[in-house]
């Protein structure tokens, strides 16, 4: 796993316990935490180039 598919991968993480977390009052404002930190590792993976699909057949 490249570092842009680990940055993906971290955010749809981050999304789901968004998800899970969202309404409950214990966890409010970690809600907002962890959805500050999907949004980064969002960015982060839009601002890396993508690797081709097929790299390995023309290496």
């Amino acid at each position: 796993m490249d570092d842009r598919a680990f940055r993906i991968h971290v955010a749809r993480v981050h999304l789901n316990e968004c998800r899970a977390r969202r309404h409950s009052r214990a966890n409010r404002d970690f809600y907002w935490i962890l959805f500050a930190s999907a949004q980064n590792a969002r960015r982060q993976a839009a601002t890396m180039r993508a690797a081709p699909a097929q790299a390995g057949l023309f290496g």
